[in-house]
């Protein structure tokens, strides 16, 4: 199997390199090679095993020289995980390294940019082990086409909310609470004749809110026992934090839903009587 073994790195000088990366961040000293009077190959690698590692390469010309520190045009070009984020930066702190930034979350996880001893961006990072907005985005409609009322209750923070703003009768605003969502859910799916099949023509949409995502999608499936064929288009606004869904906007077509499952006239019906209230 393939896998990236090294990276270049450009550096002004072999020996002040390896009193950074190896001296400063930990690295692992793994090969040190004269090829000539001034070429070495110097290679060097995290201590946790299975990383990229970096092979140190002196700037010879001026091109090269322009590039040193600045090897991606001013992005972050390197990404450093650790399992104990709060120790690793006091460690680097202490030693010396400058942090652009205080640490900050996110929904992957832990992280604080610093840079190199040549001007090169790092990122610090402990990843979370909660899962993100996409992930819990998979798992939603996983637990949709399964009609799993448990498995969709248990994505939601205790509190978490669930509201319907296209809401028709027999279909409430909202759910409020982790418990009423479960509920609501088994009163909706237990009973109804619908079976979703696939969830298709997704298209998600990220926002600058790292918590949210806007999703397009259309449930298709049968329903029970003629088999008859549905399609029903809608959107969902998720707020993920945490690792669990604290509100969710569904945007679903109530009346597409009600005429697929032949319940079209039971709602005009429940929709007159309310106007002649």
């Amino acid at each position: 199997m393939n896998r990236i073994d090294l990276v270049t790195l450009l550096v002004e000088d072999y020996d002040e390199a390896l009193g950074f990366y190896v001296g400063v961040l930990g690295f692992t000293l793994r090969e040190d090679t004269r090829i000539d009077a001034s070429k070495r190959w110097v290679a060097v690698r995290p201590p946790a095993p299975g990383g990229t590692g970096l092979l140190l390469a002196r700037a010879v010309n001026p091109a090269q020289r322009r590039r040193v520190g600045d090897q991606t045009g001013g992005r972050v070009g390197f990404f450093l995980y650790t399992a104990d984020f709060a120790a690793e930066h006091a460690r680097l702190t202490e030693a010396g390294v400058r942090f652009e930034e205080p640490p900050r979350r996110e929904p992957y996880g832990t992280v604080a940019v610093f840079r190199d001893l040549y001007g090169n961006r790092w990122d610090l990072i402990q990843g979370s082990d909660r899962p993100g907005p996409r992930e819990v985005l998979d798992r939603y409609h996983r637990a949709m086409l399964d009609m799993d009322a448990d498995a969709l209750a248990g994505l939601y923070a205790d509190d978490g909310v669930h509201e319907f703003p296209f809401a028709f009768p027999g279909l409430p605003e909202r759910f409020t609470g982790r418990e009423e969502i479960r509920a609501g859910y088994h009163a909706l799916w237990d009973g109804s004749p619908a079976r979703p099949e696939e969830i298709r023509d997704v298209v998600v949409h990220p926002s600058t809110d790292g918590e949210v995502l806007t999703v397009e999608q259309t449930v298709s499936g049968t329903v029970a026992p003629e088999g008859r064929p549905f399609r029903f288009p809608g959107l969902l606004v998720l707020r993920v934090r945490d690792g669990r869904l604290v509100l969710v906007r569904d945007y679903m077509d109530g009346l597409g839903v009600a005429h697929g499952l032949g319940r079209l006239d039971a709602v005009a019906a429940a929709l007159r009587k309310e106007q002649g209230r």
